[in-house]
């Protein structure tokens, strides 16, 4: 059962970024190039690599075999796969509560502490 305490927040930071959410939706089958991620999301180049370094920012996704930057565009043999964090954040968004949660907190903000 979910508990709001156990929302990763990156996940709300998210949501500005939208096709951050759905890439992690298709890297939670398993590695996948750019090319790959763009036809399963029908999204352009840039957009894609944009989310993908957004992702890399949170530290939920790593380019396969590869450290470094993120500065220079990935080779066309590059595979870009989950890490430990991005897995359990695709396990969170596939409840429900989970969405519920972010979306409160993306209209009303955090719940305030009990003072």
């Amino acid at each position: 059962m979910f508990h709001e305490g156990d929302l990763d927040p990156v996940l709300a930071d998210l949501l500005s970024c939208p096709l951050a959410i759905i890439l992690i939706e298709y890297l939670a089958i398993g590695r996948l190039s750019l090319s790959e991620l763009r036809a399963l999301a029908r999204a352009r180049r840039r957009a894609t690599e944009a989310a993908l370094r957004v992702l890399a920012a949170h530290q939920l996704v790593a380019r396969c075999g590869v450290r470094g930057t993120w500065d220079a565009r990935p080779e066309a043999s590059a595979r870009f796969e989950l890490t430990d964090s991005g897995r359990q954040a695709a396990r969170q968004l596939e409840e429900l509560d989970v969405w519920v949660t972010i979306y409160q907190r993306y209209l009303y903000g955090p719940p305030e502490a009990d003072a």
